[in-house]
């Protein structure tokens, strides 16, 4: 899928989201509640990859407790955003990182 010229490829699981990064993508946007494995472990597994802990990523998450934000971002996520999604917020932070990835 393309927007704007952005590119999407997206995953339903988790093991496919970490075969997915293999792709080496700008940025990863990941809901830390996926039907097999969680997000975190997710997101550790791929930081913990030589060939994807460079991509950052965005945590997308209904977990808003105390708390929750540092155990995403001590997972390896970049950035943690909660739900329901603030556009403004959400934009925002694509932006940010897609702008870095592509100074990379």
């Amino acid at each position: 899928m393309s927007i704007t010229g952005i590119r999407f490829l997206a995953a339903r699981l988790g093991e496919e989201s970490i075969q997915l990064a293999r792709y080496t993508p700008s940025l990863i946007i990941l809901d830390m509640q996926l039907p097999d494995i969680s997000g975190l472990e997710a997101a550790r597994r791929l930081k913990a990859d030589e060939q994807t802990r460079a991509i950052p990523i965005i945590a997308v998450t209904a977990f808003a407790l105390q708390g929750d934000e540092a155990k995403v971002i001590a997972s390896g996520c970049d950035a943690y955003v909660p739900k329901p999604l603030n556009v403004a917020e959400f934009v925002g932070t694509v932006a940010r990182y897609t702008r870095q990835a592509r100074r990379s």
